[in-house]
């Protein structure tokens, strides 16, 4: 009977227990509570073994890898979180106290190297925005508002206040998590596979769900008027953005669904002549007029919205560190799988000044 076999029947002999004291069968309660006492016996044993097993491999498996240069730091801080994680830890980014006591270990810095290169890669917003990075869940920011002027002076006169206008920018973080079953064989033979799966089924959910959210600013935070997008749809692209004063006109990118990403990209390819207002480059990324157009998923924005001219250093991401995770070995017991649950956290504010506010383009292409 192995590890996971023994968990499950301390579960199902103490819930038979509870009903043998309700139905006041003292001589089966007695029974139950042996056998319970028993298993846990044999579970700490198994757990004891099983933890000097693992020592011992992978101590061979250090020293099979020294000779070949392969047991570095980045190999060691994934032992040392998968280690963590799998008997029942909490890991972390961060410096958190759970139940009482620090985390022991942390979440590679190597998997949030690699988890951001892939969410880049899935077509995230978030470095689009100006991410702002916060160590409480709620609280409040003083940010520019950007625009004004110096003031012209003259000898003697002092140095007016408030040269620099900031406006005090409210934030509260929501967490948001998805549960990843991991198979037992995986999470036991290789803690940087173990970690490849997480990051592999993690990344484009959060990449989703964190588009949706500086879209729906966009949406809420849009200027008055609507542009629609008829004739010459660049043109049109280009005057919208020239309406935006040059001081933050260097921050603007054009935001397209796939259908209009797609039609601005085929004007540079056009064979009846390329439009040379467009650019494609060799990694296949959309200029307009030195702009980039950023494509987003439609099912993630307003229904009406083909695209957006935003300004995004009025888009703030409010960043709480990292991601949290921890495991179960009960969700998933049936299919010899750990459930590992990760976590992350933020929020996106828009910043209320004209100057930025974006612009939502429309019509149906």
């Amino acid at each position: 009977m192995n590890i996971n076999e023994l968990r499950q029947e301390i579960a199902n002999k103490t819930e038979e227990l509870g009903k043998k004291i309700e139905a006041r069968d003292l001589e089966a309660a007695k029974t139950l509570d042996s056998e319970i006492r028993q298993a846990k016996e044999l579970l700490k044993i198994a757990e004891k073994k099983e933890e000097s097993e693992k020592r011992d491999l992978e101590n061979q498996r250090d020293q099979k890898n020294k000779g070949k240069g392969c047991d570095n730091m980045e190999t060691r801080s994934y032992k040392n979180a998968a280690k963590e994680l799998l008997k029942g830890g909490v890991i972390s980014t961060r410096a958190i106290e759970v139940n009482g006591e620090n985390t022991k270990a942390v979440v590679p810095v190597e998997f949030l190297k690699e988890l951001e290169k892939l969410e880049a890669g899935y077509g995230s917003l978030e470095n689009e925005c100006e991410v702002i990075p916060v160590t409480s869940s709620t609280g409040k920011r003083p940010v520019s508002t950007l625009g004004g002027k110096l003031t012209k002076l003259t000898p003697g006169q002092k140095l007016p206040e408030g040269s620099l206008k900031f406006v005090d920018l409210a934030y509260d973080i929501e967490a948001y998590g998805e549960i990843v079953a991991v198979d037992n064989s995986l999470a036991e033979d290789s803690a940087i596979d173990l970690f490849a799966t997480i990051k592999e089924n993690f990344a484009v959910k959060s990449v989703n769900t964190k588009n949706e959210a500086i879209l729906s600013v966009l949406e809420t935070n849009k200027k008055d008027s609507d542009v629609e997008l008829t004739g010459d749809i660049v043109g049109t692209i280009i005057e919208t953005i020239d309406s935006y004063a040059p001081s933050v006109r260097k921050f603007v990118k054009v935001l397209a669904n796939t259908a209009l990403r797609s039609k601005i990209k085929n004007a540079f390819y056009s064979e009846s002549g390329k439009d040379e207002r467009v650019t494609v480059d060799a990694n296949g990324k959309v200029f307009i007029d030195s702009h980039e157009v950023l494509e987003f998923d439609s099912t993630l924005a307003n229904g009406t919205a083909q695209g957006y001219v935003a300004p995004m250093k009025g888009v703030k991401f409010f960043k709480r560190a990292g991601v949290d995770m921890a495991q179960s070995d009960q969700a998933y017991w049936e299919s010899n799988a750990t459930a590992v649950r990760v976590v992350t956290r933020f929020d996106v504010k828009g910043l209320d000044n004209e100057m930025v506010k974006p612009t939502k383009l429309v019509n149906s292409l």
